[in-house]
């Protein structure tokens, strides 16, 4: 039977090629590809039309792509010695007498996180 199958750019020609297993689902035949799809019986529109004839593609050239047989391991590979060779970091210098900053908490969004103000007068 010739039926149109709504998709989100309006009704589109289609053939139906019969029920699905699922309840009140059908499978139709639809695309210039000719790919079957199953669809809900709301999703298809009986019609009058001449049945909706699927074109094969003319000619499809194929070119195969040329794969390189070996795979480099990664105990080949060099890595430059200007790359290897880094300099030890420096110690970082401790300042004594300022007040360490206590860090932010933040949420996955990047929101901070901050205590509520009555819970300032008791310490832990």
């Amino acid at each position: 039977d010739t039926v149109r199958m709504y998709t989100p750019e309006g009704w589109k020609p289609a053939e139906l090629v019969g029920k699905a297993n699922t309840p009140r689902s059908h499978v139709v035949k639809a695309g210039d590809s000719g790919r079957e799809y199953r669809r809900n019986t709301k999703h298809l529109m009986k019609t009058r039309e001449e049945p909706h004839i699927i074109k094969p593609k003319q000619s499809q050239s194929f070119c195969p792509v040329p794969v390189p047989n070996h795979v480099q391991s990664p105990q080949n590979q060099r890595v430059s010695p200007s790359v290897s060779s880094k300099s030890p970091p420096s110690p970082s210098r401790v300042v004594s007498g300022l007040p360490t900053p206590i860090p932010v908490t933040t949420t996955r969004s990047g929101r901070a996180v901050h205590k509520p103000k009555y819970l300032t007068d008791y310490k832990c």
